[in-house]
Order: C-alpha cells, then sequence, then structure tokens
C-alpha cells in the first residue's frame, strides 16, 4: 500500500492546465523519481501533495486516509515533509540550532518559541542523530552560511527529518552540484528509503537510474509511463519525448 497517493489531480493556472489527470503514488521503503521536461509539472504535482497548493480536482490519500484539503503544517504533523529548490536555512546561526529550530517548530508546544532551541536536552540529542545521519557531525558548530553547497542540501534534508516524515519530497536536492556531491546526495537519498518513502524530483538521470526503485514521467502535466528504471529507460514514448539526447548519443 501506498504511503502517499493521489488520484485525478487537477490543476489549472488559467488556461493552462498543469496537472492534468495525475495518479502516483510512493510507497514506504522506495525511492520514486519523478521525472519530465521543464514545464512538465512536477513542482507543482510536489506542492499539491504537501499541501502548498491546492488542486482544483482530485485527492490525496495518505496512509488510506483523504488528505487532500488538510493545509501545510497539518500534512507535516500528519507526516509529510518536504525539502525545496531554493535553500532555506537560517544562515545566521550554526549547523545544530538549524536543527534544533527545525525540531522546535515540531513540537506541539512550539509556542513558546522564544524559549533557546537548546534549552532542550532530548530535542539537542535529538538533532545530534540527524546530524550524524545526514553526515554533518563534524559541522554541528559552525555557521550555516558556511556551508559548502552539498552539505547545505543535506542540512535541509536533516531539518525535513525533523518532522520524523512517512512521506519525504524531495524537489531537485542536487540541482547546482559537482558530480561527487550529487552521488554522496544520491547516496544519502538511498538510505532515508530505508525507513521513509521518498519522491524524489531530479533531472540528472545518472542520479535517477541508479537511485530510484521506480519512476514516474510526466509530460505536460500528464503521467505517460511509470516503472522501473529498466523499464523506463527502454520506453519509446520516453525516449522520444525525454532521453531523446541520450538515444541520439547511443546511436
Amino acid at each position: 500500500m501506498s504511503e502517499l497517493s493521489c488520484t485525478g489531480l487537477r490543476k489549472a493556472f488559467g488556461g493552462l492546465v498543469v496537472t492534468n489527470d495525475l495518479a502516483l503514488g510512493v510507497s514506504s521503503g522506495e525511492v520514486h523519481a519523478l521525472i519530465g521536461p521543464n514545464g512538465a509539472g512536477k513542482t507543482t504535482a510536489l506542492a499539491q501533495l504537501s499541501g502548498e497548493l491546492r488542486p482544483d480536482g482530485g485527492t490525496v490519500w495518505l496512509d488510506g486516509a483523504d488528505i487532500t484539503h488538510l493545509s501545510l503544517p497539518l500534512r507535516v504533523r500528519a507526516g509529510v515533509a518536504r525539502s525545496y529548490q531554493i535553500s532555506s536555512i537560517f544562515q545566521g546561526f550554526t549547523v545544530a540550532e538549524n536543527v534544533e529550530l527545525a525540531l522546535q517548530a515540531t513540537d506541539r508546544h512550539s509556542f513558546r518559541f522564544f524559549r533557546p532551541a537548546a534549552s532542550n536536552t532530548a530535542r539537542v540529542a535529538r538533532a545530534s542523530e540527524l546530524l550524524d545521519r545526514v553526515g554533518l557531525t563534524a559541522a554541528a558548530g559552525i555557521s550555516a552560511r558556511r556551508l559548502a553547497h552539498g552539505q547545505t542540501r543535506q542540512l535541509e534534508i536533516a531539518m525535513a527529518m525533523a518532522s520524523r516524515p512517512k512521506v519525504l519530497l524531495l524537489d531537485e536536492p542536487m540541482a547546482g552540484m559537482a558530480p561527487d556531491e550529487a552521488r554522496r546526495l544520491a547516496d544519502l537519498v538511498r538510505s532515508l528509503a530505508s525507513d521513509t518513502a521518498v519522491l524524489l524530483v531530479e533531472h540528472d538521470m545518472d542520479i535517477v537510474f541508479s537511485a530510484a526503485d521506480r519512476v514516474s514521467v510526466l509530460c505536460e502535466g500528464a503521467l505517460i509511463a511509470s516503472g522501473d528504471p529498466d523499464k523506463i529507460r527502454a520506453d519509446p514514448e520516453v525516449r522520444r519525448l525525454y532521453l531523446r539526447d541520450d538515444s541520439e548519443a547511443e546511436d
């Protein structure tokens, strides 16, 4: 059973249909990659699944429960977390403080925000666990503004994991990375799927085909193919519409 799924999802901006009757699901223990050309509707689909954007039609399900009308904060509390293309860390805080603040924000008593996040020993310990999980233990005490680009993405994932999500939505986390950095982050994403369902939007096809268990392809807001990486790589329609450059390079 899918942890997070949608059926008949639709979204239009004026006359432009951005999500066209989308049916999609991501299951616990898997990395499901969502790919497609620029403008295919991938980020818009993530926004609807996360609760940031209200769909015009269709249903979003989490563990079999209809969450279509839940707001973004309530979906986070239910178990859906998201990272964004644009960095959203607090650069004036240390790496550890960023995670501690993310943990405090998920606390049902986070209205006590004026209390220093580090005053809660359990929260500090959990922040340390998350930093270890993403490989940033050695950077815990440094200012977040001093992080390399790849480390910033690692920190964002740690912050997203603060809510103990059942499903993690990642929007192009490898964008702008050198190949070695991208491979390391792909390994991290792969490891997260051991206990969290991961829906990954990514343009780097080498990363997609090596890290994903399942790949779905969007074109003009509609799903045109879905399956394991080998099936998608060999699909004639996908190769024609999206992997054309790869196929021509091989000829």
